[in-house]
C-alpha cells in the first residue's frame, strides 16, 4: 500500500442553498449528508497482548497498539529517535508464528505520556503472500471483534 492511501475516509462538503432547503423533500442545512450509504472498509484494529502478533525493529521488540493491512502504531520510549519520513529497513512482524520481513516508513510520533511515545508507520511489504497472510489474520480478527468474539 502507498503511504498516501489513508485508513480514514474523507467526504466532500455538500452545501444546500437557501432555496433548496425550503423545497419539500430536500435535506435541511443541519442534516448530515456525509455518512449516507458509506461503509468503511479499512481501519486499524486494536492489538491485545494475547494476540498472536510480535513486532520488532532491528531486533528490538516493541508493543503494537493497533494494526491495519497498511501499517501499525507502536509504543516506544520517549528518548527513541523515530522521526517522520524515516525509513525503517529491519522490521519484522510476526503473524501467528510466521515472521514477515518488511520495511516501513515512520509517519508520525507523538508523546502519549511522559514515559511513552507512540509511532505510526506505513508498511512496505514486497511479498504478496505475506500481505495475504496479514490480511487473512486481520479479517479473522475483525470477525471476532464484530461478532462478539465468536
Amino acid at each position: 500500500m502507498h503511504k498516501d492511501e489513508k485508513d480514514t475516509l474523507e467526504f466532500p462538503t455538500q452545501s444546500v442553498s437557501d432555496s433548496e432547503a425550503d423545497t419539500p423533500g430536500s435535506p435541511s442545512k443541519t442534516q448530515d449528508l456525509r455518512n449516507e450509504g458509506i461503509v468503511r472498509s479499512a481501519y486499524r484494529l486494536p492489538v491485545d497482548a494475547s494476540d498472536p502478533l510480535a513486532f520488532s525493529i532491528s531486533g528490538h521488540t516493541y508493543q503494537l497498539m493497533n494494526i491495519s493491512g497498511r501499517g501499525a502504531q507502536f509504543a516506544c520510549a520517549p528518548e527513541e529517535t523515530f522521526v517522520p519520513e524515516q525509513m525503517l529497513e529491519s522490521v519484522q512482524l510476526t503473524v501467528e508464528d510466521h515472521p514477515i520481513q518488511l520495511s516501513a516508513e515512520v509517519v508520525y510520533t507523538t508523546l502519549l505520556e511522559p514515559e511513552r511515545r507512540v509511532c505510526g508507520i506505513y508498511f512496505q511489504l514486497s511479498d504478496e503472500n505475506d500481505q495475504a497472510r496479514l490480511e487473512s489474520y486481520l479479517e479473522r480478527k475483525r470477525g471476532q471483534l464484530f461478532s462478539g468474539g465468536e
